[in-house]
């Protein structure tokens, strides 16, 4: 369990899975909150599921002794008379019944009892005489009652009041913990005339709540009644009957440590499995027509004598017309009392329904795994097969569930689960679809980042360049190159060069996007950057110089930065030329690369690698500063690069601060000495490395003039490069 936990809420806290992780968790915090809308769909799944297989009618010995329609026709208008409900019970005692129990409560004297009328005859003396000596219709009733196996019943109501507890007739031997803590306690509300009640061997609670709908799913067979300070358990009007007809004198019952309920024992061959609480979940049989007999047939003798032999019987009113009434999960409307029959006959046949205990529970659980393995699956597999994979989950639920209804009675909810399934792939593909947008603003921003803005904005707005070809046209050409990269590689942990590298280019790349430069390319921790391509810069040369100059700031800050850490970070050559080029989009169907190809991209780089030669940082081609003014520089030479017979004259790049410098001035007039072959040259540069000894290109200069008078060589401005 623990694995899935810290997986599910390390996704929670990555922001990819914000969505998703936020939707589980608020479903799973809101399971307590919505318990009623979660009972009304866990109600649909359960009355679907009766619907399709209602349970089969076995015959039990339970019956109703039906106080219906055609009973009042032949007997006449209810409340019948206490004599004629005495008459009722002795004749089905005769007839065999074991247990009598009464669906109704006589609560008031019989008004109709000759001791009540006598006050109607006052001016008969001698009638109120011979009434007074008849015996009362309520003693009548609780001598028959006395002489037959009786079950009474009493209500029950959530308002609290200070009515006397019902008289228990059993025993209730709790084997652990009280269960009270685990149950709503109710108050008395109504029971049996005293008479009535001390005459009964069975009294039990006839009791139910239905749910908002009106049907009635499941009953409590114990209910725990509140007086004054006091808590008592007492059974419902089905147990009670099953009681008797056991012959116990008690109810076993037994809880767990938490003082949820677990069973209830009556005798030894009748055990009642409870899931933490009193409740039974009634599986309904249709209303079976054998399940009822007529009052009036039992009244006149119309059984045959022994017929309910062992029997439980049940008299309840069935009458639609005095509205004990009610519904079923087929839709249907059935009596009341039918209700404590059926529960009767499935806790005698052990077939009742078992709801899952801590369904709640075992929802959060699913719902984690379920987020688990979407989280594995949607990474791997795309939308639609994520969609069918949840239709086989969805079908799997829904087979499971229907298993486990019809072949262990066990009743669990398969929509709720499906629904959080549908949800969960829902807010997965929701999430998908805004990662795919994420993802498409990630390669804009990608491009934008490491491709470059313009070259973005122009396919964007220019579709139709997305084709192989190209054309000439004069660019510009900054190429940088990190010194001494790969030692400090050996020196530094991988992850640490990662980082300090991505930083650096980071800032290298910003900079050259400032300035509407194109990416060429990242080759390691060398930068190669076009100016005028794709789009075209009429001040290319211009834009090219002042990125390189930022550059050349940026990169030094950069070492002041890593040394200042005890890092020793190389310094930064940076390479500039301008020419004409071939630019455009070369490769194949494949895969397209923009590139310019020509000679000054060549000299470029060849222009930053002679920077290690003089000492230099930044070397730039005449090429590049023919029309811009507002630079600053000094001449290098003419350099005759490897492989090429022409010269290119190049010059450092300085800054504004740096050329007012004496040093600056001093080698300008010592270069012109030197590019007119004059001797004295030598001189002024020997001067410059005494004043300056730091100046490597003086240094440079100095020493190879040095080496041509040795050999007698003219002293001129070019220098010819023998490595590249």
């Amino acid at each position: 369990m623990s694995p899935i936990i810290n997986y599910f809420f390390k996704k929670c806290c990555n922001q990819r899975w914000a969505l998703s992780s936020l939707m589980i968790i608020l479903i799973i915090l809101s399971i307590p909150q919505t318990a009623h809308l979660l009972s009304r769909v866990r109600n649909t799944s359960y009355d679907f599921y009766q619907r399709l297989q209602p349970r089969t009618y076995q015959a039990a010995p339970v019956k109703i002794i039906a106080i219906d329609n055609e009973s009042l026709e032949k007997i006449g208008q209810f409340p019948w008379s206490r004599i004629k409900m005495a008459q009722l019970i002795e004749k089905l005692n005769a007839l065999g019944a074991k247990v009598i129990a009464f669906d109704m409560i006589f609560s008031e004297p019989d008004r109709t009892s000759p001791q009540h009328l006598s006050p109607l005859f006052a001016n008969n003396p001698l009638l109120q005489q011979q009434l007074m000596a008849l015996p009362d219709n309520d003693e009548v009733l609780a001598a028959a009652i006395a002489k037959a196996n009786v079950v009474g019943s009493f209500m029950l109501t959530a308002q609290p009041n200070n009515n006397v507890f019902p008289k228990a007739k059993a025993g209730m031997l709790v084997q652990s913990t009280p269960p009270f803590a685990q149950m709503n306690c109710l108050y008395p509300n109504g029971r049996n005339l005293d008479i009535i009640e001390q005459s009964t061997q069975g009294n039990g609670t006839i009791a139910y709540i239905a749910d908002e709908d009106g049907v009635i799913r499941n009953v409590p067979l114990l209910f725990c009644l509140k007086h004054a300070n006091q808590q008592r358990l007492f059974p419902s009007l089905s147990l009670e009957a099953i009681r008797l007809f056991k012959q116990q004198g008690q109810y076993n019952i037994y809880t767990d440590d938490t003082g949820e309920l677990t069973d209830i024992k009556l005798g030894k061959d009748l055990n009642i499995e409870l899931n933490g609480d009193a409740d039974i979940w009634l599986h309904y049989t249709p209303s079976m027509a054998s399940r009822y007999i007529p009052a009036w047939k039992v009244l006149e003798n119309k059984l045959d004598k022994q017929s309910l032999q062992g029997h439980i019987v049940f008299v309840g009113v069935t009458a639609s017309n005095l509205f004990d009434m009610r519904f079923n999960p087929f839709g249907h409307i059935i009596p009341g009392v039918e209700v404590h029959a059926q529960l009767t006959e499935q806790l005698l046949q052990t077939s009742y329904l078992h709801s899952l205990s801590l369904e709640n529970t075992w929802l959060r659980l699913f719902l984690i795994i379920s987020f688990y393995i979407f989280c594995k699956l949607q990474q791997k597999i795309p939308a639609t097969k994520l969609a069918l994979i949840l239709l086989v989950f969805i079908t799997l639920i829904l087979s499971l569930c229907w298993s486990a209804f019809i072949y262990k009675r066990l009743l669990i909810d398969p929509l709720l689960p499906s629904f959080a399934l549908i949800f969960l792939f829902i807010t997965f593909f929701i999430q998908k679809q805004l990662k795919t947008e994420e993802e498409k603003r990630w390669l804009r921003s990608a491009f934008e980042h490491y491709i470059s803005p313009n070259r973005v904005k122009h396919l964007i707005e220019h579709p139709d360049s997305l084709s192989l070809g190209g054309e000439y046209r004069e660019c510009s050409f900054v190429m940088t190159d990190l010194a001494n990269f790969t030692s400090l590689m050996e020196k530094h942990s991988p992850h640490e060069c990662v980082n300090m590298l991505n930083e650096y280019l980071d800032g290298m790349i910003e900079i050259a996007f400032k300035y509407n430069g194109t990416l060429d390319r990242i080759v390691g921790d060398a930068v190669a950057v076009i100016f005028s391509a794709p789009l075209i810069q009429e001040n290319h040369r211009e834009l090219a110089l002042k990125c390189t100059l930022e550059m050349d700031a940026y990169a030094m800050q950069f070492v002041s930065a890593k040394n200042n850490q005890g890092i020793n970070f190389g310094i930064t050559r940076i390479g500039v030329c301008t020419g004409n080029v071939l630019v455009g989009n070369f490769g194949g169907k494949t895969m397209f690369d923009y590139r310019a190809l020509g000679d000054p991209i060549n000299t470029a780089a060849r222009l930053e690698s002679v920077n290690k030669q003089f000492g230099t940082r930044l070397c730039v081609a005449e090429s590049t500063l023919q029309g811009c003014k507002g630079f600053r520089t000094r001449p290098i030479g003419d350099l005759v690069l490897k492989g090429k017979t022409e010269k290119i004259k190049a010059f450092e790049l300085v800054s504004e601060e740096r050329f007012t410098q004496p040093l600056i001035q001093i080698y300008i007039d010592a270069y012109e000495l030197m590019e007119n072959y004059g001797s004295d040259a030598l001189c002024l540069f020997k001067q410059l490395i005494e004043q300056y000894p730091d100046d490597s290109l003086s240094l440079y200069h100095y020493q190879r003039l040095e080496d041509k008078l040795v050999n007698n060589l003219d002293i001129n401005a070019t220098i010819i490069l023998k490595d590249k």
